[in-house]
């Protein structure tokens, strides 16, 4: 199965709704152009049947409160200052999941395209 097609079933598509309560965390470790390597921990709060809902994001060494659309993303969450989403694309070329970042301030916003690895 691929990573693409193993992340929408294992988010949602094949889950109850029980797996999407607190607790059942998805880890995602992405690498950037660079080479670093960035992890995010995403852990539902209170979702719904469909992964919508409160979730919490680990990422950089910091909690972040935010919210998911659906299973599958994206992910928004931050701070007053600052603003992130994390969106999964789908399968990159060579393996794994082509993913982006998007990091908004008051004053700047960027786009970190990724190359992401899941523990699911």
């Amino acid at each position: 199965m691929s990573g693409f097609a193993a992340v929408a079933l294992m988010l949602g598509l094949g889950l109850p709704a029980a797996a999407n309560a607190e607790g059942a965390r998805i880890v995602f470790d992405c690498t950037g152009a660079d080479g670093t390597i960035t992890r995010f921990v995403v852990a539902p709060v209170e979702t719904d049947a469909t992964g919508k809902g409160p979730i919490r994001v680990i990422f950089s060494g910091k909690t972040y409160d935010g919210v998911a659309a659906s299973n599958r993303g994206p992910f928004q969450f931050g701070t007053e200052a600052e603003h992130f989403a994390l969106l999964i694309e789908g399968e990159a070329d060579g393996g794994g999941l082509k993913a982006q970042l998007h990091h908004a301030t008051a004053t700047a916003s960027t786009l970190t395209p990724f190359t992401c690895e899941t523990d699911i």
